[in-house]
């Protein structure tokens, strides 16, 4: 497996762009599958890769719905 790569990304910033808020990417992830990410701050939260699954604390959903972390 290789490292995530990076297509494109979408930063929401304050005036200067100095601090990320939010942000919103995609790309393909160490599987290969294609992904679209949803983040705040520098942290990305929220992971939908092609084949349908979401995750929530995990980059590699293995699951239609998978939550890792503390709830």
């Amino acid at each position: 497996m290789s490292a995530s790569t990076i297509i494109g990304a979408l930063n929401f910033t304050n005036n200067n762009g100095a601090t990320i808020y939010g942000r919103v990417r995609g790309g393909r992830n160490s599987n290969g599958d294609g992904y679209a990410s949803l983040g705040t701050g520098l942290g990305d939260n929220l992971y939908a890769i092609e084949g349908g699954n979401v995750g929530i604390g995990t980059n590699s959903p293995q699951y239609k719905l998978q939550v890792e972390g503390d709830m």
